[in-house]
């Protein structure tokens, strides 16, 4: 965790530019983030370890709230586009498959 904080001059540094609001998508800072510590920084040991014992707890907090918080109802009427969305994804896994082995 203590790793994120070396990001905090840079951060507050760029919010100071006054360019206006500095927006970060936060799945796109955490791949950034977890690129840089293990690629860059070759601390891909700790953050696994870091991981590895924060992770299942969150996990199992977010899928429960979330589970908890789900209308069943709402699945009888987003099952269609579910099956499209996974047979989309299935068609197109095995084309670029197949157009990258050849």
């Amino acid at each position: 965790g203590r790793y994120a904080f070396r990001f905090e001059p840079f951060a507050r540094a760029a919010m100071a530019m006054d360019a206006g609001p500095c927006w970060i998508e936060p799945m796109l800072s955490c791949m950034l983030a977890g690129s840089l510590v293990c690629n860059d920084w070759r601390r891909r040991h700790e953050l696994h370890l870091l991981l590895s014992s924060t992770m299942p707890d969150v996990l199992l907090f977010f899928f429960f709230t979330t589970g908890g918080a789900m209308d069943s109802t709402l699945l009888l009427t987003a099952w269609p586009a579910a099956v499209g969305l996974c047979a989309a994804r299935i068609v197109s896994m095995y084309v670029g498959a197949k157009a990258g082995a050849s």
